[in-house]
């Protein structure tokens, strides 16, 4: 009988425990996986996925917004009652909610459902909006009555909903199909995608939280019966976790403890998460380094920019016309619209601004009072300042032959020439 049977105070069975058997007692606590549910609460728990949704929400949430009026071919502030309509100013009144918050649920909406409604009853003396605010999409049903299209917003499950009319419900698609009135819903069309990284994510976290490949094997040269493995097993776990962690253990009879060492790259685990981060980007036509995504030797300062400005001109841009085209709706006039100023995304570095107002101040086609106003800087009470430079290159031809001209004169008046006699060498 070995020491290790002695110390257990148990003899041999007949029933012997196999390799098979023990691959259970070590491994008794590996997690199973169920699909995941797809919906917006979901997919917001993606990290990726909430950078992406909450870059777009806050960058176009956070550009000015203002209504304009073409005059004869000129643009200029729309102000029916000498100020910004009063739904710019106070979307929803007696609230404190902005018009960046509305703006900000709209392409949440946007972008998690595929669908935005903007509820925005009019005065019907002045056609200016009462109150804007965005509707849970997943409450409105979109019909149609003949040519007629209406919808049916419910205030809560189980509550008949009541109609409006287009004159009431704004509605924005993100993308819709040819003779569809709804927008496609990018989760249920992209679900695939966006359960694997929910799957990932969950299998991530259900390794390391319950730690399903143990740490090491304590191999023995005697079988062991079921009730000796678990003794084992709680033993060493007593004596060598917790406050015990890191202390030396002491086997007899045999028995050797072999550590096991296993990295996530093994499983392919973090290339797997690394790809559905690529994937979930390229979804929201955001660039991974806005969310913090590098790949080295991949990523140059120049590629970065360039992706950046992409950024600008293939997201943002279309998404603020996108916006744009369906609140001037709001506005009464058909020559008004709103405007989104992408300045600010634009402005680049100090020393780009500065090397771009030089350009246009030699140029002619802006002001040093402009140039200021740009800037935030405080005006100069200098009619220098309103003046328009020329460069004497581009000036007319007429004023550059006087200029020669008179050139001609200053030097022969210099030499001593008549002041008649050099008037008719110059022409003058």
């Amino acid at each position: 009988m070995s020491v290790l049977r002695r110390i257990l105070g148990t003899s041999a069975e007949t029933r012997n425990l196999t390799g098979l058997g023990l691959i259970p007692s070590a491994f008794d606590r590996v997690p199973g996986l169920s699909k995941p549910r797809i919906d917006e609460t979901s997919v917001l728990g993606l990290s990726t996925a909430w950078g992406c949704v909450t870059l777009l929400a806050d960058l176009i949430s956070t550009l000015p917004i203002d209504a304009y009026v073409r005059d004869n071919g000129q643009r200029r502030p729309y102000r029916p009652s000498g100020s910004k309509p009063a739904w710019l100013l106070n979307p929803i009144p007696g609230s404190n909610v902005t018009i960046n918050e509305i703006l900000s649920q709209t392409v949440v909406s946007l972008y998690l459902n595929g669908n935005a409604f903007l509820f925005a009853p009019k005065d019907p003396e002045t056609m200016e909006p009462l109150e804007v605010r965005v509707l849970d999409p997943r409450a409105v049903t979109i019909h149609r009555r003949g040519r007629e299209i209406y919808y049916v917003v419910r205030t809560s499950a189980g509550v008949e909903g009541v109609e409006f009319g287009t004159d009431t419900i704004l509605h924005i698609p993100l993308i819709t199909l040819p003779g569809q009135e709804r927008g496609i819903n990018p989760i249920e069309a992209l679900r695939n995608t966006l359960s694997l990284g929910l799957t990932l994510d969950e299998s991530a976290s259900n390794f390391f939280a319950t730690g399903s490949t143990p740490t090491g094997i304590i191999e023995t040269v005697d079988t062991l019966t079921a009730d000796q493995v678990k003794s084992i097993k709680e033993g060493w776990l007593r004596h060598h976790t917790g406050a015990n962690a890191h202390t030396p253990g002491v086997l007899s009879g045999g028995a050797t403890f072999k550590a096991l060492s296993f990295r996530p790259e093994d499983a392919q685990l973090l290339a797997s998460r690394e790809f559905t981060v690529n994937e979930i980007a390229r979804i929201f036509r955001v660039p991974p380094a806005l969310l913090a995504v590098t790949t080295p030797g991949a990523m140059s300062y120049s590629s970065v920019v360039e992706l950046n400005a992409a950024f600008v001109s293939y997201t943002l841009r279309p998404l603020a016309e996108k916006l744009e085209r369906a609140l001037s709706i709001l506005i009464p006039l058909p020559e008004a619209f709103t405007r989104l100023s992408m300045d600010a995304l634009l402005r680049g570095s100090t020393r780009e601004r500065f090397e771009a107002y030089r350009i246009g101040l030699s140029e002619g086609w802006i002001n040093v009072s402009e140039i200021r106003r740009l800037e935030d800087l405080v005006p100069v009470n200098d009619a220098a300042a309103d003046a328009y430079r020329q460069p004497l290159n581009q000036a007319d031809s007429a004023l550059a032959s006087a200029r020669q001209k008179a050139d001609v004169y200053a030097i022969l008046i210099g030499a001593g020439i008549d002041p008649a006699e050099a008037k008719r060498i110059a022409r003058l």
